[in-house]
């Protein structure tokens, strides 16, 4: 771990400690903002209305790398609205001197302000609160279900990061096994470019309940044979058998949440379900060439752990080399997402924010080709079809069915047109764009023909 897994410096943790000091004063200073200007509470009772910035994510766990973002949940008084929190707070993070690249994602399922505060990536997640005021005692009633009364859908899942964090601390047996494990897995994945749940790949709290599940089948296993383990029982799981690390909580009287079931959830591949009510799929953005792509890496974990245990523990490295995806196939193709600079800068950030959320749907459109082994590589890399700040490419690899291509040629344009009519197609022009300044262009290449820089990691 010392050798390949780097750890934030003690200073570097200090100054994320003092972004996130200042970036709650700014909330909790909008809280009183709306009390007093929108709502028109006297000003004494402003002053005690509360408000809390919860930090959940790899930062709450100290398991974070140099550079990670930190995602927080914005606990508000019902009276601040999510419009107020999408206009006021959002123009009040906009004019800070300290705040850069901010870009709202209004029309998620769980709607999210992101930016940069010192260069310190922040995700602000909002949750309104029933009550009037948030109580002195809400770091403690944050955990208890009953503090979901009267939440709508989106309060719910945004606090739900929190809450699962704290119940997957509660549910481990060792703890400490469980984030020296978990440290391993998540830069294995990232490694091994398995990370980015909005790709369909595995995201924290996805580490968080797999690793969790292992310790939970090992509870006297030492963190060695753990991570040995954790390929052994993922390698051969049936999926999509659900991982779930407690009994599934049904509706409390009076609730009408969403709980997953496999009755309902039948389309899900890979259900990694959170432990804490109500259950929710943290993996529902994994697509059937996603899955294929981490069964794949889980066996060859598998065969590499095997290897090091039987050599008594020599060539630890052997697990996090980097993905040989870019001399794994005979095809690629490169997915440019193109935004001008001539454009705002922020409808440049929505309009990658979008196609970043809808590459994993790309692949669905490929299939209909004779190709097989459609992978999706997660990384970002710059794009050469613009000098957009914006820009940037994905890669996706596959290799040709010849035997199904009956000589004619593959027509990888006409899935690019499907693509953009089903997927964005609802992304609407705004009066000040610049003509064509927003482009989703595909490239195929060949091995020999990739850019040089894809190969860095590989040396």
């Amino acid at each position: 771990m010392e050798k390949e897994i780097q750890q934030e410096t003690k200073e570097e943790s200090i100054r994320r400690s003092q972004v996130l000091s200042e970036v709650k004063q700014i909330f909790l200073d909008w809280v009183k903002y709306v009390a007093i200007e929108v709502v028109h509470l006297p000003e004494e009772v402003a002053m005690d209305v509360g408000g809390e910035l919860f930090v959940s994510g790899s930062h709450k766990l100290n398991v974070r790398e140099p550079g990670a973002d930190i995602d927080t949940i914005c606990v508000a008084p019902n009276f601040c609205l999510r419009e107020h929190f999408f206009t006021s707070l959002k123009e009040r993070l906009l004019s800070h001197s300290d705040v850069t690249n901010l870009t709202s994602v209004e029309s998620a399922k769980v709607p999210l302000i992101t930016f940069d505060f010192r260069e310190v990536n922040i995700d602000f997640l909002f949750a309104r609160m029933a009550e009037s005021s948030i109580p002195s005692d809400i770091n403690e009633r944050i955990f208890e279900d009953d503090i979901l009364k009267n939440l709508d859908e989106a309060s719910v899942m945004s606090v739900n990061g929190p809450r699962a964090t704290y119940m997957i601390s509660r549910l481990v047996p060792n703890y400490d096994n469980f984030l020296t494990v978990l440290r391993c897995i998540r830069v294995w994945a990232k490694r091994r470019g398995l990370y980015g749940n909005k790709f369909g790949y595995l995201g924290g709290i996805n580490c968080n309940i797999l690793v969790a599940f292992v310790c939970q089948l090992f509870p006297a296993a030492c963190p060695s044979t753990l991570l040995h383990r954790f390929f052994r029982v993922y390698s051969g799981w049936s999926w999509p058998s659900p991982i779930q690390l407690n009994h599934i909580k049904p509706n409390m009287s009076g609730d009408d949440f969403r709980i997953w079931s496999e009755d309902y959830d039948y389309n899900d591949r890979m259900p990694m379900i959170t432990p804490s009510y109500p259950a929710m799929n943290s993996a529902k953005s994994v697509s059937e060439n996603s899955l294929r792509v981490m069964t794949d890496e889980f066996l060859k974990g598998n065969d590499i752990m095997t290897k090091i245990m039987a050599e008594g523990g020599e060539g630890w490295n052997r697990l996090f080399v980097p993905s040989d995806f870019f001399v794994e196939y005979g095809h690629y193709l490169a997915c440019h997402i193109v935004c001008s600079n001539e454009a705002r800068e922020e409808r440049s950030r929505e309009w990658k924010g979008l196609l970043q959320s809808l590459m994993r749907f790309f692949p669905d459109y490929l299939q209909q080709l004779p190709v097989t082994n459609i992978h999706l590589c997660p990384l970002e890399f710059p794009s050469n079809k613009s000098d957009g700040i914006n820009s940037c490419c994905y890669y996706i690899g596959f290799n040709m069915d010849h035997a199904a291509m009956h000589g004619n040629e593959v027509n990888i344009f006409q899935c690019e047109q499907e693509f953009w009519e089903k997927r964005l197609s609802y992304f609407k022009s705004e009066p000040d764009d610049p003509e064509d300044c927003f482009d989703f262009i595909t490239e195929p290449l060949r091995f020999k023909t990739l850019p040089d820089h894809v190969f860095e990691s590989l040396g």
